[in-house]
């Protein structure tokens, strides 16, 4: 799987550019051959919250709309027999840029690549049950996903490994994908971690 070799690439590989070290965030970038969008790959370091919380917090669709603040509007549209979910959401765009929205399948894999973890992959698709909007431009993921997986117990460390690269389509600055692509991915982060450290001590999980 395309997303799994992204993961396993050494983060020091003269490929990998860091952008962004902050405390228990570090954000790399990578330019691909003949595509505008950059990967990002980012790895953070979640502590006190359990293995379970931080996988549910991004799988179950109803449970991720309660705390994401950067891509808005989550939507379950369908979930199929295999396990796998449709899923809608959107993003707002820095002015003057429209708005953009999101179509994608889902699909989470347990005790893969190793026993143990899991890992959340996403990929763009088309349904007539959720055809593009003129408000929007629908936005195309090359690749995306996380990895989540236990370090320790005691005391409890968790980490994730997220990668993203999508073409937003349209014309936008270079610079300002550049820009929004690492914050974006940092910011992200720090969502995803204050929101897992609410609905632990909401017990929603």
């Amino acid at each position: 799987m395309k997303l799994v070799s992204i993961i396993k690439e050494p983060n020091s590989g003269k490929d990998w550019a860091q952008v962004i070290n902050e405390k228990n965030v570090t954000i790399y970038k990578k330019t691909v051959a003949n595509c505008a969008s950059l990967l990002i790959k980012g790895v953070a370091l979640l502590e006190g919250v359990p293995f379970e919380v931080m996988w549910k917090a991004l799988a179950d669709t109803s449970i991720r709309k309660s705390w994401e603040t950067l891509f808005l509007n989550f939507e379950s549209v369908e979930s199929f027999p295999d396990g796998t979910e449709l899923i809608y959401y959107n993003m707002k765009a820095p002015f003057p840029v429209q708005d953009r929205d999101f179509l994608q399948k889902k699909t989470v894999l347990h005790d893969y690549p190793a026993k143990g973890q899991v890992l959340l992959h996403f990929v763009s698709v088309e349904s007539e049950k959720r055809p593009p909007l003129k408000k929007f431009v629908r936005a195309h993921t090359v690749v995306a996903g996380y990895l989540i997986k236990e370090l320790s117990k005691f005391p409890l460390r968790c980490s994730i490994t997220l990668v993203n690269q999508v073409d937003l389509k349209g014309s936008i600055p270079k610079s300002l994908i550049n820009m929004f692509s690492a914050s974006g991915s940092r910011d992200w982060v720090n969502s995803y971690r204050d929101g897992c450290v609410s609905l632990v001590a909401n017990k929603r999980i």
